[in-house]
């Protein structure tokens, strides 16, 4: 009986390591193979939550909820930043990443496990709604952005947006659209191209898997995004755009105010 009951146990030395290599492979930034101060490099080299701190102003004890924080990293820098972050993440490993993360590096946040477009109506008014590489992941974008406005007085997104040219120079992204399915979706009078994108089953299979909690999600074009954010009720005071290099197709840095 040795055999089958060994491998539910860790038999090295207790370590934050241990806890990491549970997910070796999976870690976007490798945290497995890193050092605490590593890790903390990696952290603070993302230059979105310095960004939006400074657009926001100082975040010290301030109503944050992010959402779909993947391995957590965002939210460790929001945190380092003071903010009192609730963070909502819908994939199950990726939840399992962040509790690993904040137990290694001490971090305070509280991780919620759950579908973060069922929360709106839970939500009580909150400073900042951080949703970064989450709305090209959801079915239907303008609805979240409709219910983002009832929630927060200030929203930072990140997100990429559809553009047919770059998408045949990212394999991936070729792929995923290939079939070449378009929606309309109508929102105060105006008309939206919802653009469909197939996640393929042996990406999401992998243990590393950072996408949507359905088969496909839409993206909307670079003119549809902001009209749509506008039309939310917020008003865009802040836009750092990342142009599409040969890996990534084009995204885009929005900080806007509801009104």
């Amino acid at each position: 009986m040795v055999a089958p009951f060994q491998p539910r146990f860790v038999l090295e030395p207790p370590s934050d390591a241990n806890a990491f290599k549970i997910y070796t492979d999976a870690w976007w930034y490798a945290f497995e193979k890193k050092s605490t101060e590593e890790i903390w490099q990696h952290i603070k080299s993302d230059a979105r939550p310095e960004w939006c701190a400074e657009v926001f102003g100082p975040l010290k004890g301030k109503q944050v909820v992010e959402l779909g924080p993947g391995d957590g990293y965002n939210t460790a820098a929001l945190e380092r930043l003071g903010a009192d972050v609730t963070s909502i993440e819908g994939n199950v490993d990726a939840f399992l990443r962040c509790l690993i993360l904040k137990n290694a590096l001490g971090l305070t946040s509280k991780f919620m496990l759950g579908d973060f477009t069922k929360a709106f109506m839970n939500t009580p008014q909150i400073d900042l709604l951080y949703a970064c590489g989450i709305l090209y992941h959801l079915q239907d974008p303008i609805g979240f952005l409709e219910n983002a406005h009832g929630a927060a007085e200030n929203l930072f997104i990140w997100t990429h947006y559809y553009d047919p040219e770059h998408v045949q120079h990212v394999e991936y992204e070729r792929v995923g659209f290939a079939a070449n399915k378009t929606a309309q979706r109508e929102f105060k009078g105006q008309t939206f191209t919802y653009y469909e994108k197939e996640y393929h089953l042996d990406h999401v299979q992998r243990a590393g898997y950072i996408g949507g909690l359905n088969a496909t999600c839409a993206y909307m074009s670079h003119e549809d995004l902001f009209s749509a954010i506008e039309l939310s009720g917020f008003k865009v005071t802040r836009v750092v755009e990342d142009p599409p290099t040969t890996n990534m197709i084009g995204a885009v840095n929005v900080f806007a105010k509801r009104v």
